[in-house]
């Protein structure tokens, strides 16, 4: 679980930040605390908090929410609203997309809790 969760965490925090590399915010923001200035560094720092936000975040939320829950569909709710609540977050200021994904992760573990009950 604690692998599942990193792979999915570094994916997505990369996946994330590229989209927040391609959606123009960069240097709107004076200054702008993140070297995401190439699609590369971008994928390396979502990785970076990526990765081990996902390794503590999955095994948790399963503990908590998803025990009793068909695995699957419930970890692409999770992922789906991860990365819409990381990009939500990452519009508004880089560091913001960190708490929002979380948020996202959490959300979509109590809505897989109700509707993928086994």
């Amino acid at each position: 679980m604690i692998a599942l969760g990193a792979a999915g965490g570094g994916i997505l925090g990369a996946v994330i930040l590229v989209c927040y590399l391609l959606s123009g915010q960069r240097g709107t923001i004076p200054p702008d605390p993140v070297a995401v200035d190439s699609i590369f560094s971008s994928v390396i720092l979502g990785f970076m908090y990526g990765v081990p936000l996902g390794a503590v975040s999955l095994p948790v939320g399963y503990g908590i929410f998803l025990r009793r829950t068909r695995l699957r569909p419930a970890l692409w709710l999770a992922a789906a609203t991860t990365f819409t609540g990381g990009c939500l977050g990452a519009l508004l200021h880089p560091f913001a997309a960190t708490e929002f994904g979380l948020l996202g992760f959490i959300i979509g573990c109590i809505i897989a809790r109700f509707k993928f009950a086994a």
